[in-house]
C-alpha cells in the first residue's frame, strides 16, 4: 500500500456515507448481475478483496487497517440496511476480512444522529442472540456497533456522538463501542477528551464555526490579492 510505504501507521477503508464501497453494499444502488451484485454475499466482496491485494507484507513495520461503515448515506440520512441483523452480520464479517492481516484492526461505525442511525431494523430480530446474556449482547440487538463487537471481536469506534456527554456516557456504559471519535466538538474544544474528567461542560457546538463553507459560489466572491 502506498500509504504504508510512505510511512503512515495505518489506513481506514471508507465504506460508509454513500461512497463507492457503500454503494456496493446497497441493493438499491448495486444493480450488478455478476458476482459483485445480487445477494448481500456478492455485494460485500469488493472491500475485502481490494484490501487483501494491498495488505501488509512480512518484514514491514506494524500497520493498522480500519473499516468505516454506516447505514445512512450523505444524501439519504434515513437509509437502513433492509436485511436487518442477518445482513449486518454478513457486512461485518466482510469488514473483518477487509483488515487483510494487519497487525492492528478496528471497525468504525459512523452516523450523524448516533442512536438513530446506529439502530438496526427493529422488525428484524437477531435469532442468534442469547436473550439476557450481558449488556453487550443486549446492545447488540439494538445497535450496529455493538453487533460489530459481538460478531467480529475487533475494537469498535463509534463516530457521530458529537460532543454530548450523555450520549458519550450511554455509548460506553451500555456496551455499544470501545472508543469514541469526535470531530465537530473537538473543533470548538481541542481539549474535549479531558473535559469529562476535569468537570467543565463543553459549550454547544455552533455550525457557524465552519462557515463560510467552501463552495464554488462563495469562493468566487473572495478577492484575490496579488503578492508584492
Amino acid at each position: 500500500m502506498r500509504a504504508r510505504d510512505a510511512g503512515f501507521d495505518g489506513v481506514e477503508v471508507h465504506a460508509a456515507n454513500g461512497y463507492l464501497l457503500h454503494q456496493f453494499l446497497g441493493a438499491h444502488t448495486n444493480v450488478r448481475s455478476d458476482g459483485y451484485g445480487g445477494p448481500i454475499e456478492g455485494r460485500v466482496r469488493l472491500a475485502p478483496e481490494g484490501s487483501r491485494r494491498g495488505g501488509p507484507r512480512r518484514g514491514r513495520p506494524r500497520f493498522t487497517v480500519g473499516v468505516r461503515l454506516s447505514q445512512s448515506m450523505a444524501n439519504d440520512l434515513g437509509h437502513r440496511w433492509t436485511g436487518g441483523v442477518r445482513e449486518a452480520r454478513t457486512v461485518l464479517a466482510a469488514a473483518a476480512a477487509a483488515e487483510g492481516g494487519a497487525d492492528h484492526s478496528y471497525i468504525a461505525i459512523t452516523g450523524r444522529d448516533w442512536f438513530a442511525e446506529a439502530a438496526l431494523d427493529p422488525a428484524a430480530a437477531d435469532t442468534d442472540a442469547e436473550p439476557g446474556a450481558d449488556r453487550g449482547a443486549e446492545a447488540a440487538r439494538r445497535s450496529l456497533p455493538a453487533l460489530a463487537r459481538a460478531a467480529t471481536g475487533l475494537p469498535v469506534i463509534a463516530n457521530g456522538c458529537r460532543h454530548d456527554p450523555e450520549t458519550v456516557r450511554r455509548v460506553l456504559e451500555e456496551g455499544h463501542a470501545d472508543l469514541l471519535s469526535v470531530a465537530p466538538g473537538a473543533i470548538v474544544h481541542p481539549d474535549l477528551p479531558r473535559r469529562p474528567a476535569a468537570g467543565p461542560a463543553p459549550a454547544p457546538f455552533g455550525p457557524a464555526v465552519l462557515r463560510p463553507l467552501a463552495t464554488p459560489a462563495n469562493t468566487r466572491r473572495v478577492p484575490v490579492r496579488p503578492r508584492g
